[in-house]
């Protein structure tokens, strides 16, 4: 929690933070250059990142700040210490400019999957940070192949692999990791299975003065299903609805599948 001291200057003191003083500050997107995220349809200026105003550092943020309005009253942080897996890359490369900050890496790091499903895995570090550009290639797998390697909006990897099997993560090369120096690894191997996403049944049924088709009969969950509908002579395609919900035409009529069969009906009328 942060404590004031006089007037203007803070102290936060945590040990997964670290301790730091702060000063307060007014974050304004048409002065300041901030790292933002959306979530929710609000933006949010990073916690552990940076705030610069001009070529400026003017500190480092210990906490996320809503700024959709695009104002917001904040603690910019000036001096104290702080883990280097709380940060974010710009804020690490601008530490530089704030000599009172000093940054602790952490000596152990610690991986393990917090969630599993399908073809896909998310995969968490405790005592560091994923770098914001990860390869496929920076893992060694047994069993499995890494089909890609996506950094989620929590900091969690996203590891999407190739078929269903069994098999590990046995090695993660550091390069992955920002604000650790030549850890100790914890976690490893990691055991995996992965099974084929399921599939749904699509049927189409066309009214009268029409046919109409899918071009898949099956599909998972997040796969776009097209749908072809050709009106008789002296008629043009009135509605196409799937499981009831009407489908906007937009260069075609296409869905996203849900974890549900889907029912397609297709109308036409008379043109003109």
């Amino acid at each position: 929690m942060f404590k004031t001291f006089g007037t203007s200057k803070e102290v936060f003191v945590n040990q997964d933070e670290g301790m730091f003083i702060a000063l307060p500050i007014t974050l304004d997107i048409d002065i300041h250059t901030l790292e933002t995220e959306v979530e929710g349809g609000r933006t949010y200026v990073k916690a552990g990142s940076v705030v610069k105003e001009g070529d400026v550092v003017k500190g480092i943020l210990a906490e996320r700040y809503d700024i959709t309005e695009g104002i917001a009253n904040a603690r910019v942080v000036v001096e104290g210490y702080c883990w280097a897996s709380r940060l974010t890359d710009n804020a690490i490369a601008a530490v530089s400019a704030l000599p009172k900050i000093v940054v602790m890496p952490y000596k152990a790091v610690v991986y393990s999957i917090v969630e599993q499903g399908g073809l896909k895995i998310k995969l968490h570090v405790e005592g560091a940070r994923f770098s914001d550009s990860v390869a496929a290639n920076k893992f060694t797998v047994s069993g499995l192949t890494i089909s890609s390697v996506t950094k989620l909006s929590d900091g969690d990897l996203a590891i999407t692999f190739t078929a269903a099997a069994t098999g590990k993560i046995t090695a993660i090369d550091s390069s992955v990791l920002v604000g650790v120096s030549s850890p100790t690894v914890k976690g490893l191997p990691l055991e995996i299975t992965t099974v084929a996403d399921p599939k749904y049944n699509v049927s189409v049924t066309a009214g009268d003065n029409g046919t109409a088709t899918a071009d898949k009969s099956t599909a998972a969950e997040g796969e776009i299903v097209t749908i072809t509908a050709t009106p008789a002579s002296g008629y043009v395609v009135d509605k196409v609805k799937a499981n009831g919900v009407e489908i906007t035409y937009d260069s075609g009529y296409a869905f996203v599948m849900p974890g549900e069969a889907v029912a397609v009906t297709v109308s036409f009328k008379a043109q003109g």
